[in-house]
């Protein structure tokens, strides 16, 4: 029935403290952290492989975690395991109880059951400790960009720019754009470099890109990398990293700015994983590289 844990919602009272412990016991960063305005949440997300596990505490005095919180205290909230079928799951639930696997269920100690607000025919979730089926995973296409795809970069650009502001401090054009100098340089490259754009889909939807570069016979780089926010916790981006780099055998250099420490501690784990956790890596001033090869 079950393909594995996909991933562990832990609800917590103090988001900030519970990143440094939990930093402290996994010996890495956080992966990312977002915000739901609407829901009352904040989450800050831990990656081990293909799962990861969810921090969650709430920003108002509504919502499913402050009620949860307010009744139950921090803890495990939700177990969410893989499936290939939600619907076929959730009818083998229900014929060994009635009562698990109902849609509606995950109001706490209901146990399984499937979140309607939730039932997009990917990942359906249950409050809990409750388990969550969960479609075993997504399409992801990583394809080189053609140069009639140009507009479509240079505006994914913009939020990847905009993000990146968080980190650096980039202003505005008087154009109301931030400037990107290399972007044609992806299709017209100088005779003594090789660079390849790629485009990311999931489920054919845009989702992010890659922007790779060699100088000579040097090592390949990862110059930019960009996965939007919604795809960030299913493990997209390390499958999108994983295809570049068997694309590109050879040596390889990613850098990450100083202040970036969540894409220092992603790219650490990827990069292991790739390498079976044969890799370089030094930091100064200009932030920390890894140096690996690809085979």
């Amino acid at each position: 029935m079950f393909k594995g844990v996909d991933h562990v919602v832990i609800a917590v009272k103090d988001l900030d403290a519970a990143i440094g412990r939990y930093e402290t016991i996994y010996g890495t960063g956080v992966s990312d952290r977002s915000d739901s305005p609407a829901a009352g949440m904040a989450m800050a997300f831990f990656r081990f492989g293909d799962s990861y596990i969810e921090l969650v505490s709430n920003t108002g005095d509504a919502g499913p975690i402050a009620k949860r919180l307010a009744e139950q205290g921090e803890g495990v909230h939700l177990v969410a395991m893989k499936v290939d079928d939600i619907d076929a799951t959730v009818a083998e639930l229900r014929e060994g109880d009635p009562a698990r696997g109902r849609p509606g269920a995950g109001e706490p100690g209901e146990g399984p059951g499937v979140h309607p607000s939730l039932r997009n025919g990917r990942r359906a979730h249950a409050a809990g400790p409750a388990v969550v089926a969960a479609r075993s995973g997504v399409e992801v296409t990583v394809e080189v960009a053609g140069a009639e795809e140009k507009p479509v970069l240079h505006r994914l650009l913009q939020l990847y720019l905009y993000d990146f502001t968080e980190f650096i401090g980039s202003e505005l054009s008087a154009h109301g754009e931030y400037e990107y100098p290399y972007l044609d340089h992806y299709w017209r490259p100088a005779a003594s470099e090789t660079r390849v754009p790629y485009l990311v889909r999931v489920d054919g939807r845009l989702a992010g890109f890659a922007l790779v570069r060699r100088e000579g016979e040097g090592p390949w780089t990862m110059a930019e990398f960009f996965v939007l926010r919604p795809y960030r916790r299913g493990g997209v981006g390390a499958r999108v990293a994983k295809a570049v780099f068997e694309r590109h055998p050879g040596a390889w250099s990613v850098h990450e700015v100083p202040a970036n420490v969540p894409a220092q501690a992603f790219w650490r784990r990827v990069i292991g994983e790739v390498t079976g956790g044969v890799f370089a890596e030094e930091s100064d001033r200009n932030g920390v590289t890894q140096r690996f090869a690809q085979p």
